[in-house]
Formats: C-alpha cells, sequence, structure tokens
C-alpha cells in the first residue's frame, strides 16, 4: 500500500505498525551468551525466539560483581546488560554482614533497570541466589512480574548440595517464585526430594531445525575418517560414557574393518584417559578425536554420520543428541535421565543400560547391518525431534506459565 508524503507530495510505501510488546521478558544467566556451553545455546536460541514471535522483548541480564558499571551490549546477537549484583552467601558471617551491606544499593539498581525496560519477567537459566535479590524486590512490592528458575542438571545439585543459611536461603527463594521449570521430568525429581512441596513443570531445551541447517558448513573430505562412521558428541567427562562406547566399538571393529568411530567434545578430565584406551586396545586408525571442534563444524559431522551413539551415564536431556535427529541420524543411547523423554519408544531410536557394554555393541552392531533399519530409525526421529523439540513448542510453554493466571482482558492485550 503506498500513502502520499504530505511534505513532499512524493509516493512512500506504508511501514506496518511496529508490533506491540507487553513488556519485557529479561534472561538471567552466569555468563555471557557468547561462552562456549549447552546453557548459552539455550539462552541465545530462546532469545531468538523470544524476539521473533512476542509478545514480549528478550533481555539477557549477566550479573558480575566485578563490574563497576552498568554495561549495555550486543552479544552473541544478543541485548545483554552487565551489572553489578551480588549474591548472599552463608559461608560465614562477614560474607552475609557484606550482602547485607551493599544490599540497598543493588537493589536500587535492579529497580532502575526494571523500570526503564519494563521488565515483566525474570527467568533465570541455571539459576543462583542472585535471583534472591529480584524476590526480595517481589516482596518489598517494587517488582510485579513474574519470576522463573530454570534448572538443566548442574544447578540442581547446587541446590541439594546447600547447608545451613545456604538451604535456606534456597528453600525461601524455591518458594517465591512463580515455578521451577526443568528441562526434562525426569531432572525435576531430584529437586522434589529437595523440597516435594515446589511448584514445578517441564519446558524440553529444543533446537532451531532451519538455524542448524544454516550454520552448518561442509566438513572438507581430507578430514573425514577413510569410512563410514559412528559419531558421538560430548564433553570428554566420565558422565558421558565415551570408555563404554570405545570398548563397544573394540568389539565391533574386526568385524567392520571400513567403519571408523569419532568423538566430538570439549577437552574435560577424561579426555587423556580416553586417547590412552584407544591406544591400548590399538585402535588409533579407527577412533578419531576432535577437541573443542566449532559448533558448525560438528553439525557437517553429524551431516556425513552413520550412526549417533549417546551412551551417557547421566543426562538431563541431550542437545547433541536432538541435533543428530534432526539430521537423520539412527541414535543409540543411554535409558537415563530425559533421553527416554527423546527416545520415548522403538519406533525412535534404540536405548540401553547404563554402563551396558554389551548391550550398546549389540545396538550398535545391528544398526550397522541393517540399512533398513537405519533409514526407518532416522526418518522418524527426524519427524519427532522436527514436531515436539523445536524452540517454538518451547517457547509457548513458558509462555503459557507466564499467561496462565492473568486476567482474560490483559492476555487478549498480549
Amino acid at each position: 500500500m503506498l500513502d502520499q508524503d504530505a511534505i513532499g507530495g512524493t509516493m512512500v510505501e506504508a511501514q506496518p505498525a511496529p508490533r506491540r510488546r507487553a513488556g519485557t521478558f529479561a534472561i538471567i544467566t552466569p555468563w555471557l551468551p557468547a561462552s562456549e556451553g549447552g546453557v548459552n545455546q539455550v539462552v541465545i536460541n530462546l532469545y531468538k525466539e523470544i524476539a521473533r514471535t512476542g509478545p514480549f522483548a528478550p533481555l539477557v541480564i549477566v550479573p558480575d560483581w566485578s563490574t563497576l558499571r552498568l554495561r549495555e551490549q550486543i552479544v552473541a546477537g544478543c541485548q545483554t546488560v552487565i551489572m553489578r549484583v551480588r549474591a548472599p552467601s552463608g559461608a560465614s558471617t562477614r560474607a552475609l554482614l557484606t550482602y547485607l551491606l551493599t544490599l540497598p544499593w543493588v537493589m536500587f539498581q535492579l529497580r532502575r533497570l526494571i523500570i526503564r525496560h519494563n521488565i515483566r519477567v525474570v527467568n533465570a537459566q541455571f539459576p543462583s541466589l542472585v535471583m534472591v535479590n529480584f524476590a526480595l524486590l517481589a516482596s518489598l512490592g517494587l517488582y510485579s512480574g513474574k519470576l522463573l528458575l530454570s534448572f538443566q542438571g548442574r544447578d540442581i545439585h547446587t541446590v541439594t548440595a546447600s547447608r545451613g543459611t545456604n538451604k535456606w536461603l534456597w528453600k525461601w527463594l524455591l518458594h517465591r517464585v512463580d515455578c521451577n521449570v526443568f528441562c526434562s521430568r525426569q531432572l525435576a525429581t531430584y529437586l522434589r526430594g529437595f523440597d516435594p512441596e515446589l511448584k514445578t513443570a517441564t519446558v524440553h531445551n529444543c533446537i532451531c531445525p532451519q538455524d542448524l541447517l544454516d550454520e552448518k558448513c561442509s566438513i572438507a573430505p581430507e578430514r573425514l575418517p577413510p569410512g563410514p562412521f559412528i559419531l558421538n558428541v560430548g564433553a570428554f567427562e566420565h558422565k558421558k560414557g565415551q570408555d563404554v562406547l570405545i570398548r563397544a566399538f573394540a568389539l565391533l571393529a574386526p568385524d567392520f574393518p571400513q567403519v571408523h568411530l569419532v568423538l566430538l567434545g570439549q577437552k574435560g578430565p577424561t579426555y587423556d584417559e580416553l586417547t590412552a584406551l584407544v591406544a591400548a586396545l590399538d585402535l588409533r586408525q579407527r577412533i578419531h578425536f576432535g577437541v573443542d571442534v566449532p559448533h558448525e563444524e560438528v553439525l557437517g559431522y553429524l551431516e556425513k554420520a552413520m550412526v549417533f551413539a549417546f551412551p551417557s551415564r547421566s543426562e538431563p536431556l541431550g542437545i547433541a543428541m536432538l541435533e543428530a535427529g534432526i539430521f537423520g541420524l539412527p541414535i543409540v543411547a543411554s535409558r537415563t535421565g530425559g533421553i527416554p523423554e527423546v527416545i520415548s519408544s522403538e519406533d525412535l531410536g534404540m536405548l540401553v543400560d547404563v554402563d551396558d557394554q554389551s548391550g550398546l555393541e549389540f545396538a550398535l552392531r545391528k544398526l550397522l547391518t541393517d540399512a533398513e533399519l537405519r533409514l526407518s530409525l532416522g526418518k522418524r526421529v527426524q519427524k519427532h525431534v522436527s514436531d515436539e523439540f523445536t524452540w517454538q513448542c518451547a517457547w509457548q510453554k513458558y509462555l503459557a506459565l507466564v499467561l496462565n493466571d492473568r486476567p482474560a482482558s490483559e492476555r487478549a492485550i498480549l
């Protein structure tokens, strides 16, 4: 549609009215979004979905006591506020006293930020006791929006291992927020053991299929194994179970001389042990390690792999497994944590018990010898992940938590 310009008489294209925002959805995270790690992928993807669909405007807040002056900048495509906020600590009387002495100034700064950005929702991803400050503002009537804590896995242990004053602070905080959110139903059981009266909900971590396809880069042929390969993606640490996978592959290797195993991940505490195990098994020509491989290259490996193996000993959900699903890879994984919430039937993948080397070998052998099974499992898990585990689905669940008790008239405005 064209409108007449009242001053110059020229024809200009009418601009659509800007989308009305219902305020700001603030994501609190311990690190800058540009840092490596699954939590930051959650933050970035949630931010993108909020920005894309509304009704809120997204904002990332990074508490950092060493930051003397509040800074606002764009980090990894996210509008980010870095500000001086202290968490309460019961580690000592001095620590608690220091917190109380600085509390009025911190509350003043947070209140100014809330007003300036019209913050209506505060969601802590990988929560810490920093959120006590926001809960205090709400208790004093200085913040009337929603408070959500989103737990991703290791953060649960911080809560359950707390003692003394810190344990009391966590219990107080957990009951002052509107909901405690978990990335899998299984993960929620750990915190219910800490306090069975908590209000909880599950919002699975997800992926953006189109973003992954756009981000993926091609891997040069000389960097790929000289034959079909099984792929594992995960930090090199005990809980990822790569040692079980290596031993299972050693049993398969003589019968499948063309097949290789590729392990990609951040260098962790078991890396040296794993490379020593490969050397001891004389499989250095068949098992290949990639350390700190950029995410876009990991996606390139997913595109080329034959099978995805995920033998974790514990796993809140498994973003790498969802990414494998988007690329249509047949999946063999451990029956632990949130994994069965994704691989929820035999039509979607093969599950084995934790540390079950023989079971893992059997499942991999079956897939390596049955091309039709690989194809059918890959197609079904690809559709399942595309339908049920996208950030669009996750954001709608967060939105329901935020809007579920608003008056009908207010919901209509949003």
